[in-house]
């Protein structure tokens, strides 16, 4: 499955959030997930700047022989 959300500030002319995710489940031990997430000024650093924030999540649980399995992640901030 597929989704994707988008928020536009049509005042400013940009979009302030959005997230896709793609979900791939063909039987119940196997998945492969990816996620991207997008907001404006979503991030405060320690000096009080704001600034946009990007998130990608990777995920992958895959059966390889009858007892090794492909279990792994990665993110990105």
């Amino acid at each position: 499955s597929t989704a994707l959300n988008v928020a536009y500030d049509y005042e400013n002319g940009q979009t302030t959030y959005s997230n896709w995710n793609f979900h791939y489940q063909p039987s119940a031990n196997k998945l492969f997930d990816v996620n991207y997430y997008f907001t404006q000024n979503g991030e405060i650093t320690p000096a009080g700047v704001r600034r946009h924030l990007e998130q990608i999540n990777l995920g992958v649980y895959w059966p390889i022989k009858s007892a090794w399995n492909l279990v792994g992640g990665w993110y990105y901030n």
